[in-house]
């Protein structure tokens, strides 16, 4: 008979119920030692309910939980990870008055084999577990590159080191599967660029699986372009070279007719294609991406894309080996387009959200918040901000970012009004997108937060 593996961690119709709100339904997953695994779906879909159940936190109504084949059902959370469940959380939790290699430490409790005598007289064998157990938390700060940072205190780290410290005193557990809620939330490229790796480091040396729970975005075009370089990588390809090939030999006017063309072919698909047409739609979006004013996404009230040709003198189109990389990352990964109220019902005291809504235009003639159809005016963003209240009082940590009208007049309290009960920080930013150069450079933006 064939070998039949058994998934390191697998669940069978798992749901669980509060009061009289079934939350989490027939909730069924198989994932195998090395496997990265994204869960992504709708806020309010009941992505970290499901993590909570995965963990011992919550206590499944219905279902299963087993890892390695044995089941997990009625375990305390610190059982689930003796057991080899290991988590991390949106909201950050280190201990931020222990320095970086003593969080990693910390999570040593089952490799420590000296006793309080030990401890209190400082014998050899304290000094011998203790020097294998540096050693063996360095090795793991290496991964995550925090190894130079291994006496500085927690809460001193930037914001992505920290999310990279919990990754890494995880692993300290010697865990079978490694849960990653929203790994990367709050993270900017570069930041996001090197927790990828880290995660692909971790999961190609230890083989261990690996579940994590990402974001979804409301660009329905978007969507679709993550869908078609997860499932259609090559037909997308050659259609990406087939367009680079046409267009950068051509003259400044031969490109305009050329970049005018396919914004109109875009523009008729989005209103009067089908699912035939979704990877020309997605070649055509990367080609305007990569073409357009400073790769801008903006549509007028009808939803068709206006933005005007860049001035790029040889721009890549197609980026074969950078497409190929996502489009593999993306597998087993499900993408889905939502609205950020529908995060009501999922968003608890262990909840971080960072909302980054189409900024409110510092003047009448800067109207950039039409990124969708669906214009995101004032009474918008004091929707939003209803919202952000709302959720606030539910226990949630918030920040939202958004352009400042005090760039341009001293007397526009807008912001600071809708959100005076929260904390209002104004940071510099670099604004590229404006028609005359002299009004580009530094300006004021905004942080709001609740915390």
């Amino acid at each position: 008979m064939p070998e039949t593996r058994t998934p390191v961690l697998e669940t069978r119709k798992l749901g669980i119920t509060f009061g009289g709100l079934k939350a989490v339904q027939d909730f069924n997953i198989q994932i195998y030692s090395g496997e990265l695994v994204g869960l992504i779906g709708p806020n309010g879909a009941g992505k970290t309910t499901v993590f909570n159940m995965l963990t011992g936190v919550y206590v499944p109504t219905e279902g299963t939980v087993l890892l390695n084949g044995v089941p997990l059902n009625g375990k305390k959370a610190y059982q689930f990870v003796a057991a080899g469940v290991a988590r991390t959380f949106q909201n950050i939790r280190l201990f931020r008055q222990m320095t970086v290699i003593e969080n990693v430490k910390a999570a040593f409790t089952k490799d420590i084999s000296y006793n309080l005598l030990d401890a209190t007289f400082r014998t050899p064998k304290y000094w011998r577990t203790e020097k294998a157990l540096t050693e063996k938390a360095m090795d793991l700060l290496s991964i995550c590159r925090l190894e130079d940072k291994a006496d500085v205190l927690a809460s001193s780290l930037p914001y992505g080191q920290q999310r990279k410290l919990e990754i890494a005193r995880a692993l300290a557990t010697d865990m079978k599967v490694l849960l990653l809620d929203e790994p990367a939330a709050g993270m900017n490229p570069t930041e996001t660029a090197e927790l990828l790796e880290c995660i692909n480091t971790i999961r190609d040396r230890f083989g261990v699986a690996i579940l994590l729970i990402e974001l979804s975005d409301i660009n329905a075009e978007l969507i679709n372009t993550y869908i078609i370089v997860r499932d259609y990588i090559d037909k997308l390809i050659h259609l990406l070279i087939s367009y680079q090939e046409d267009y950068v030999p051509l003259d400044t006017d031969n490109r305009k007719k050329y970049y005018i063309a396919k914004r109109e072919r875009f523009n008729d698909i989005k209103v009067n294609g089908n699912e035939a047409d979704n990877i020309e739609k997605a070649a055509l979006m990367i080609f305007l991406n990569k073409t357009c004013f400073n790769g801008l996404y903006r549509v007028n009230r009808k939803g068709l894309f206006n933005v005007p040709m860049g001035a790029y003198k040889n721009p890549l189109i197609c980026d074969e080996k950078k497409l190929r990389a996502v489009s593999e990352k993306l597998q087993n990964v499900k993408i889905v387009c939502e609205d950020y109220k529908k995060s009501d019902d999922f968003i608890d005291e262990n909840t971080f959200v960072y909302f980054d809504p189409p900024y409110r235009p510092l003047t009448e003639t800067s109207n950039f918040t039409a990124y969708t159809e669906n214009l995101f005016d004032d009474e918008k963003q004091i929707e939003l901000a209803n919202f952000v209240e709302r959720i606030s009082n539910k226990g949630a940590m918030v920040v939202v970012s958004n352009s400042d009208p005090k760039n341009t007049n001293k007397e526009d309290e807008f912001f600071d009004k809708i959100y005076a009960i929260h904390k209002i920080k104004r940071v510099e930013a670099t604004r590229m997108i404006n028609c005359n150069s002299d009004a580009r450079g530094r300006i004021k933006e905004l942080l709001i937060s609740n915390f």
